[in-house]
């Protein structure tokens, strides 16, 4: 899952679209229920997405869709002219979503450090993303050695990170960025950037509160403080 996901979807874009604009994005939506949707998309310029051909059939996405994927695209996102490919998967509450994520990168991969949670009360529902995303081996941490053997080099991802900077001038990270978005309980979306050789914090915490409660105990309350000082004032 992680080569289909993050890692192939890297290294097809570094071998097709060299000087062409393209973005790995990952984003987690969490609607106010605790139910929502784990997005990973590709987003091209034009001249990528005419260079890159049928990525759908590249990526060979019929394994996504048996493990319960969903695949899009080519979709023209304007403006700026833009295509976008994506696959995104539903998860029904936040242990759902911890597993999809583990999906992304593995047990111990760069996204292993996040944490989804959503704890209710009578009171609130609080919804949260926490923890770190850990790129501090580079873009490597996405891959893995059967990559590595199969190009005879010392990266996980296919071509060494010398041989990308030789070839188009760039490192991978600037050839390819990456960003997680997070939208929890229908708040604006966050995005952080996530820079190569770095771990990022985040921090991300929404509450709720239960006004069909709140509203009688706050009635009652200013009911019962009039009526004490009606009795002092007697």
């Amino acid at each position: 899952m992680r080569r289909l996901l993050i890692a192939l979807v890297a290294l097809v874009a570094t071998m097709w679209l060299a000087g062409c604009q393209t973005q790995v994005g990952v984003r987690v939506n969490q609607i106010t229920d605790g139910s929502g949707e784990v997005t990973v998309s590709l987003l091209l310029d034009r001249e990528a997405a005419e260079l890159g051909g049928n990525l759908r059939e590249s990526l060979r996405t019929a394994d996504l869709v048996s493990a319960g994927w969903s695949v899009t695209g080519p979709v023209n996102r304007p403006p700026g002219g833009f295509v976008e490919y994506a696959v995104s998967k539903p998860f029904r509450n936040a242990g759902e979503a911890q597993l999809i994520l583990s999906e992304l990168t593995g047990e111990d991969g760069p996204f292993s450090g996040l944490t989804i949670d959503r704890t209710r009360s009578p009171l609130r529902v609080v919804s949260s993303i926490q923890g770190e995303i850990d790129l501090s081996a580079g873009y490597d941490a996405f891959g893995d050695e059967v990559i590595a053997r199969q190009f005879q080099n010392d990266s996980k991802i296919g071509p060494s990170v010398s041989d990308i900077k030789a070839r188009y001038g760039k490192g991978l990270d600037e050839l390819v960025p990456l960003h997680i978005e997070v939208m929890l309980a229908d708040t604006p979306i966050q995005r952080f950037d996530l820079v190569a050789g770095q771990r990022t914090p985040l921090d991300v915490r929404v509450v709720r509160w239960n006004r069909l409660i709140l509203f009688p105990m706050g009635a009652a309350l200013i009911g019962l403080v009039g009526l004490l000082i009606s009795f002092r004032r007697r």
